[in-house]
């Protein structure tokens, strides 16, 4: 099964999540494809376009008592390391304190392709009634604290089933 978000599903506020029916887990794969390049992003790629990648992704499938992020609003120290510099270390850390609100850490390599940033990465991970958000995210590489990513999208479907 696929289940695709692009860069247009833009959200500005967090979800309004319900209390999942599933009976059973499921276990997913994620990919990550960055389609990054003067050709897709005329207006903002970077004129040093050898040095385009993004960093680790890095996320969890968690319940709705931890967020790796959330949109508008300010980041935890963590996250701005990581939009910041790339590294993920702070948001491991973090996600190991939380880990009672975590079904699986989700990390996967970067994407370091010279001249345009178009390739594929991937993780598998697991969800299950009560952590069944997914939430993950990379920095954009050269900018100085872009990111790309997603927070608390829920994979439990009202009818008790998976996306």
């Amino acid at each position: 099964m696929t289940y695709t978000i692009c860069e247009g599903d833009v959200k500005t506020t967090s979800p309004v999540v319900s209390p999942c029916q599933a009976c059973d887990e499921a276990k997913y794969e994620v990919i990550f494809e960055g389609l990054w390049s003067r050709h897709t992003h005329p207006k903002d790629f970077p004129s040093n376009e050898w040095q385009t990648a993004f960093s680790q992704m890095i996320g969890a499938s968690h319940s709705i008592d931890y967020d790796l992020w959330k949109y508008g609003e300010l980041s935890s120290p963590a996250l701005q390391m990581l939009a910041e510099s790339g590294h993920t270390r702070k948001l491991e850390n973090d996600m190991k304190r939380s880990s009672k609100n975590i079904r699986s850490v989700i990390k996967a390599k970067g994407l370091q392709q010279r001249s345009n940033v178009v390739g594929r990465t991937f993780a598998v991970f697991r969800v299950d009634a009560t952590k069944h958000l997914l939430s993950l995210v990379s920095k954009m590489i050269p900018s100085p604290d872009w990111i790309v990513g997603v927070s608390m999208e829920n994979l439990c479907l009202a009818n008790g089933s998976w996306v």
